[in-house]
């Protein structure tokens, strides 16, 4: 305690505590005291047997009913908390398998991702070290449209992209890939790997299931990976009527 200054709470809760003990035992033995000078001993353990009671009744048993219920409370939630984990242990084993899948397209689309980007560089270039193609008709087969070109000069490779392009606009209709064949003679065939107008080659489509000609304003076109320039004809030209 420090002396001729501010008590501290400590302090002060000590001395208040120490304040009530000695008031309240002062109490019980002045009680006890003067229930045996009058021979009234039996009055003192009357009092003291009802305060307890009182203290029980009061303090202890709303004490005990709570705790009970709190326990039943708890019992009675228990089968609820225990379904509540399955669930969430079945939602993180989905959870961990969505991951694994979603890794695993990622993965994929990567992969083909590389694939496409090895395919396009080799087809640029092989379209350049050769001879570009002179579109002649087309044919339908059963994997899809088929354009085949001749080639006076150098044979292209295998792989090699050309764009389909019209003649007036330059506007590009889409991505061919000459594919391996097995005939040693002039001309290739090619399979589309990019339809940038499907208008365009849903009227070859159909234009080949009566005769094999291709429109003459259309030709081939060297690949390149990133595209130019746009063409400034091509929003000038009716590409309808020039079809």
């Amino acid at each position: 305690m420090a002396w001729g200054g501010a008590v501290s709470r400590p302090e002060r809760q000590f001395w208040k505590t120490l304040t009530k003990a000695t008031l309240g035992l002062g109490a019980v033995v002045g009680l006890y005291l003067t229930a045996a000078s009058v021979k009234a001993a039996w009055a003192f353990w009357l009092v003291l047997a009802l305060g307890s009671g009182y203290s029980v009744t009061v303090v202890l048993i709303p004490r005990a009913f709570k705790r009970s219920v709190e326990y039943a409370n708890r019992v009675g939630n228990y089968p609820k908390l225990l379904q509540l984990k399955v669930d969430l242990e079945g939602q993180k084993e989905a959870l961990l398998v969505e991951i694994d899948e979603l890794r695993l397209q990622k993965k994929d689309e990567y992969q083909r991702g590389v694939s496409e980007g090895v395919r396009q560089a080799w087809g640029a270039v092989a379209s350049r070290i050769a001879d570009t193609p002179v579109l002649t008709n087309a044919i339908k087969e059963s994997d899809g449209l088929i354009l085949v070109a001749t080639c006076e000069g150098s044979r292209p490779l295998p792989g090699a992209r050309y764009l389909v392009a019209m003649r007036i606009s330059g506007s590009v209709k889409g991505v061919v890939e000459v594919r391996k064949d097995k005939d040693s003679s002039h001309s290739i065939q090619l399979v589309i790997v990019q339809a940038n107008d499907e208008k365009f080659w849903l009227r070859v489509n159909e234009k080949a299931e009566l005769e094999d000609n291709l429109p003459d304003n259309i030709h081939l076109i060297p690949y390149e990976i990133t595209e130019g320039e746009a063409n400034p004809l091509a929003d000038l030209v009716d590409e309808e009527v020039a079809e």
